[in-house]
């Protein structure tokens, strides 16, 4: 359990320049992460990057809503809307990243 959510602390870190985002952990199993330094097909890129990914010998993978500043006209509802893809992509099969 903590292991698994250290290690998607340390691939998101690790993947994310600290001038272009911050990563904050948003309850339980959630993370959110506000990236301000690129463009959406960048973070994607990122975001690929962790969809799959190995502790020890275990396999495990991600799922990820993402939302867009320009499409909510408050914090609370870009919250909402990244929480909404988020299950989303739980809902389609897990190990995905929904962003529309």
């Amino acid at each position: 359990g903590d292991e698994v959510l250290m290690k998607v602390v340390k691939i998101l870190k690790s993947q994310i320049p600290v001038d272009k985002g911050k990563v904050y952990r948003f309850g339980g199993d959630e993370f959110a992460v506000i990236y301000t330094g690129g463009t959406l097909e960048e973070l994607l890129s990122i975001l690929k990057e962790i969809v799959h990914f190995q502790v020890g010998s275990i396999n495990l993978s991600t799922s990820i809503g993402v939302a867009h500043s320009n499409e909510c006209p408050t914090v609370e509802r870009l919250k909402m809307l990244a929480d909404e893809r988020l299950y989303k992509s739980k809902k389609n099969g897990r190990a995905q990243i929904s962003w529309q």
